[in-house]
């Protein structure tokens, strides 16, 4: 099942204090355009909307069929680096 465009999981985040842990991604936008982002792990929990959101606005090919947002938010929910 496509999910989405493709998206690297370039390495955990976190800050200096030992919180705030969080995964950076990568992907190529639609013009080609390559794109890093660090997103805190509460994002990854739940449905992801809100990241969706922020990687489709990033330009991030996701697709709208049934049954792959929650295959997309099972995906993220399951990163480990």
């Amino acid at each position: 099942m496509l999910l989405s465009g493709p998206v690297w999981i370039i390495a955990e985040t976190r800050g200096a204090d030992g919180k705030g842990w969080g995964i950076l991604l990568g992907w190529t936008d639609r013009d080609g355009e390559q794109h890093e982002q660090a997103f805190p792990r509460g994002m990854f929990a739940g449905d992801c909307a809100e990241l969706r959101n922020q990687l489709a606005d990033g330009g991030l090919t996701l697709q709208v069929s049934a049954g792959t947002k929650p295959a997309f938010a099972d995906w993220l929910a399951s990163i480990a680096t």
